[in-house]
């Protein structure tokens, strides 16, 4: 069944996404965050989509050229299909700027993936799901606002963060970790004011009953790759610049090191669960996971 017919912390700390309205604010405007600190102090931070972020207005989708991914926050195929350029720049340009040991060792895409249909494949992913793009960017958002906060607060210290934090989001427990910033940033595809200093590792662990599914659902699949499927779907590392590509462009990276799946997303932030997932891409999730979008897969049915 194809898919169109288909901190300086080093203890841990527990975040808690509480929907507790700030004070004068609408709470889906602003999400109180309660961080319950090593010491037992609570740490209430208000989180939202900050227009004025020191990486870029978080408002913000879709590029000029994709006007209904503004509208609608999903790509139009049509548009997708004569798009040249994208901020500017040619995407034949973002393409090889975004191959790997061009921009970054790892690259933005791998080795036969291209610009749109990296995009193109995602577009339909996030389709299929039935969710928008900025669906999938806006948690990734929050978790850049706590960091921030941290930063602010003193709490936050690169090189000395050596625990995990994690929060709750519709009912799921996320863990993060950070490192970073390096001796620089990372610069963006685009011709825009997008970069990255920070790596972050976001995962949530499947339960007994969700590994017993998915076991079940692929027998098919070796030792091996039933660790890679699972690794896939439950952890993503990522960075700064991704929400932005996301809300932006609808880009979560090809298949090289920071990939933020949209499948991943939507089952690590609890969007999706594992047999909603399976209903939708029946059998396909370790396809879809691992291989590379390039225009052949895809025309081959891949997605």
């Amino acid at each position: 069944m194809k898919l169109r017919n288909i901190a300086f912390l080093s203890l841990f700390i527990l975040l808690v996404i509480t929907g507790v309205p700030i004070a004068g604010k609408d709470v889906s405007e602003i999400v109180a965050i309660v961080l319950n600190m090593p010491d037992g102090t609570q740490l209430k931070l208000p989180v939202c989509l900050n227009k004025k972020s020191r990486f870029g207005d978080q408002t913000l989708q879709g590029a000029r050229e994709f006007p209904t991914l503004a509208k609608t926050g999903l790509h139009s195929d049509v548009e997708l299909m004569f798009t040249k350029t994208i901020t500017g720049k040619g995407i034949t340009r973002i393409t090889e700027d975004s191959q790997p040991g061009m921009y970054s060792a790892s690259g933005f895409l791998n080795v036969g993936e291209d610009i749109i249909s990296v995009i193109s494949a995602d577009n339909l992913l996030v389709y299929e799901m039935n969710l928008k793009h900025t669906d999938l960017s806006t948690p990734l958002f929050y978790i850049l606002e706590i960091i921030e906060h941290l930063e602010q607060k003193g709490l936050y210290e690169p090189g000395r963060w050596t625990g995990e934090a994690s929060f709750t989001y519709n009912s799921s427990l996320v863990s993060i970790s950070i490192s970073g910033p390096g001796k620089g940033c990372q610069e963006s595809i685009f011709n825009d004011e997008i970069e990255g200093c920070k790596s972050i590792t976001i995962k949530r662990n499947l339960n007994a009953e969700e590994r017993e599914y998915l076991k079940k659902r692929y027998e098919f699949l070796s030792a091996d790759e039933k660790k890679l499927l699972e690794r896939k779907l439950c952890v993503i590392t990522t960075s700064e610049m991704e929400p932005y590509y996301i809300s932006r462009y609808g880009f979560y990276e090809g298949h090289v090191d920071y990939r933020t799946d949209p499948v991943s997303l939507a089952f690590i932030f609890g969007l999706k669960s594992i047999e909603e997932l399976e209903h939708i891409f029946p059998g396909m999730l370790y396809d879809i996971l691992t291989s590379d979008f390039t225009r052949a897969y895809i025309s081959h049915g891949g997605v």
